[in-house]
């Protein structure tokens, strides 16, 4: 059986057809691909904070700071990080194994006497630690900024293996809800932004919550974690 030719105007109303399914595809494609660029809802950003990061605000012979030594990296964004809690949560954390002595502390600029902190030897393994100021009556002050260091060394070698310094302040600024972590990142508080991910139970183990907001958080503050 002979297959009926298609006139001119059929034709060409093939070709618009067509023309016109294609379209719309290369239109959804294109809609497709804009949705995934979109940020995700978990994500977490902090935004340094307008008034500057602490170490913009102490004297030059103490602005040595870092976020990273090695083996330890501190939780806290470069120059320091500031918040509107009297008890923090200062942690760091260690990428390997670890045999020595790790020592931390925080204490007011130029009043090291005047500090807390924890020093401890033995075999760590890789993951969190913490300074638990809620076990101590140590308060910040509002309106002080204060030196916070975590040092690792050998004490039979005399050597000191990795040592970060770094500067936290508390600020009166309002604070947003508590339990808006995005609200809190995009203010700049920092510790603030970083409580809720984390937990430091009675035995002094630290859990961290490294969910995508977590991730994130840390990520737009310039810290890396393995």
């Amino acid at each position: 059986m002979m297959t009926p030719a298609c006139s001119g105007n059929t034709l060409g109303a093939l070709i618009t057809g067509l023309l016109l399914l294609l379209g719309s595809t290369i239109d959804l494609s294109a809609q497709e691909s804009e949705g995934s660029q979109q940020a995700d809802p978990d994500e977490v950003i902090f935004i340094p904070p307008t008034i500057g990061a602490p170490a913009d605000r102490v004297g030059a012979a103490t602005r040595d700071v870092g976020q990273e030594a090695g083996v330890l990296a501190v939780l806290a964004p470069a120059g320091g990080g500031v918040t509107t809690l009297g008890k923090p949560p200062l942690i760091w954390h260690l990428a390997e194994n670890f045999s020595g002595q790790m020592t931390a502390q925080l204490a007011p600029i130029g009043a090291p006497q005047n500090g807390v902190g924890i020093s401890g030897k033995g075999r760590f393994r890789k993951g969190f630690y913490a300074l638990d100021l809620s076990r101590s009556e140590f308060v910040l002050e509002p309106g002080s900024i204060y030196v916070w260091t975590v040092v690792l060394a050998e004490p039979e070698a005399g050597t000191v293996i990795a040592t970060v310094t770094t500067y936290v302040e508390r600020v009166t600024a309002p604070e947003p809800a508590a339990e808006d972590v995005s609200a809190l990142a995009a203010e700049g508080l920092w510790f603030d932004a970083l409580r809720p991910f984390v937990e430091i139970e009675l035995s002094g183990k630290v859990r961290v919550n490294r969910n995508a907001g977590f991730a994130s958080l840390v990520r737009s503050a310039g810290i890396s974690l393995p």
